[in-house]
This record gives structure tokens, sequence and C-alpha cells, in this order.
């Protein structure tokens, strides 16, 4: 066999192996095949070119996520706790008479712990019998108290600390570092206050979102919008649930990007561009930059 019929067989040897080539495995497919792909029946997806023509259609197009309620402004609330059934009431009181009919023999003060107050809003009081305290502040129960009491023994004084119930009470379930039920010291607690109170947002939590779930509806915002905007941070109410939790919206990078998997938003919102970013921009040998 000659040299040039060596060379001829050669020649389209490469050729079959580069023909055989196109045929493998890539990262990305080329345009023609993508939109060859959705001109089949059955096709389960569709394609649409990114022109600044479309962006008008695709400022109509539906929310993949239902929105939900929007969130609750800022309202300031008394300073001051308020009294509800389910709390309870450790009382003091003092008598300086020598034969009281309210301390023990020898003592100048008793104590009563534990008087819970009745789901009608009313507590039970030696020679009192039940007595109203519901919506009362703990400095208008302890006067009332007394006045009671006075009528039994002039020299009587009183000391009231109130114990929160779970109506008087917010559950921080969890993203933070110390999660559990707080007691509403007073009805101005804002929900950075209580965040505050849980030791902070726990570390590496991606894009905080804040959930409040009041009343069988769930209200929703980033950490970032809460902090960012002091009218946002909105007073708790007894029976409240705050969560905090990592945004779970996400995209997928797919074709000749340098990463080709699933990224989560790492803020808010997110531009095309800043997508790109995040995607490793595109691959110089692959991709076309228009």
């Amino acid at each position: 066999m000659t040299n040039l019929t060596r060379r001829g067989f050669v020649g389209l040897g490469a050729m079959a192996a580069l023909s055989g080539c196109a045929a493998l495995p890539r990262g990305a497919p080329v345009q023609d095949e993508v939109l060859a792909s959705t001109r089949g029946k059955e096709m389960g997806f569709a394609v649409y070119p990114v022109t600044r023509a479309f962006l008008a259609d695709y400022a109509r197009w539906p929310s993949p996520v239902p929105p939900g309620p929007g969130w609750l402004a800022r309202r300031r609330g008394p300073a001051s706790a308020v009294i509800v059934a389910g709390d309870r009431l450790e009382l003091t009181i003092w008598d300086s008479e020598e034969n009281s009919l309210l301390t023990p023999p020898g003592q100048r003060m008793t104590r009563m712990t534990d008087v819970v107050v009745a789901p009608d809003g009313t507590i039970f009081l030696p020679y009192v019998d039940a007595l109203h305290v519901a919506g009362m502040t703990p400095e208008t129960a302890r006067a009332e108290i007394q006045k009671r009491l006075s009528g039994i023994v002039p020299s009587v004084q009183v000391q009231l600390r109130l114990v929160s119930g779970r109506r008087n009470s917010v559950d921080l379930v969890g993203g933070v570092r110390n999660p559990g039920r707080y007691p509403l010291e007073d009805r101005d607690t804002t929900i950075l206050s209580l965040l505050a109170l849980g030791g902070g947002v726990s570390e590496g939590l991606r894009n905080p979102q804040v959930r409040l779930l009041r009343g069988g509806r769930t209200y929703r915002i980033s950490l970032a919008r809460l902090v960012a905007d002091p009218s946002r941070d909105t007073t708790l109410r007894g029976g409240d649930k705050v969560v905090i939790e990592a945004d779970t919206r996400h995209f997928l990078a797919l074709g000749a990007a340098t990463r080709e998997e699933l990224i989560y938003f790492p803020s808010d919102s997110l531009t095309a561009i800043e997508a790109l970013s995040l995607a490793g921009g595109i691959s110089d040998t692959r991709a076309d930059p228009r």
C-alpha cells in the first residue's frame, strides 16, 4: 500500500472519529436542538425567547407561589401587661395587726402563690370571694385586691406578681439559638425584641424569612426588610407563633453555564444578570454571548 493510500485511510478514520464525537454527551444542547424539541406533540414544556418585546408578557404570568396576607405594620401598644385567663398571680399580703385574719400567728405577712385566673376572668380570695381581674393591668389588680381586703383588715398592704400563661405568651418556634415560649412583658413587645430574647437568628441561615402565625393566618416577610424598615416591626399578641426559616426559592441553572445545578435565592430579589453570575457565568467554549 502506497503512502498516499495510507494517508487516505488515516484521514477517513479521523473524520469518522470526529463525527462520532458529535453524538457524545455534552454540557449543553445547541439552539437548534432546543427549538426542535418544542415542535413535538407531547412536549411538557415551552421555550420563549428572552427579549425586550417579551418582557411585558412575562410580567403578566401568574406567580408560582400563591400570595399570602400582607405583612402587619407596627402599631405601638401600652407599656404594661394585661391579665388574661390562664395567667397566674403571686400575692404577698402584709398586715401589722397582732391578731390578723390573713397572716399566721407571729408573722406580719402571708403569700398566696399559683392563684390562677379562671376562664371567666376571676380569682378567688379568702373573705372576698370571686374578684374579676381579667383585662386589668397588674397594678390596677393589686390596688383592687388591696381595696377589697382593707374592708376586713384596714392596715393590709398587697404586692402582686404576674406570671404569664399561654394566652399571654408567644412561641418562638425555630431558626434562633434559644427557641421556646416567651411571656409578653408588656403590650408593646415586637418581633425584633422577641428575636433578641431568643438569642438572635441562627448563623448560616440563607436569607432568613420571618413567618408570623396569628388567628389561622400566616404573614411573611424577610428579615432584611424587617430590619431595614422599623414600621414593619409589628407588635406581638398573646398566642402568636414566630418561625424563622431559610428562603426556599430557587432556580435551575442549565445549559452553557459554568454551574449546572439548583441555586437558592441569596436575597429577596434577583436579576437575570445576578442569576447568571451565581451560575458562574457562561462557558467560554460552549456559550453564545448573544
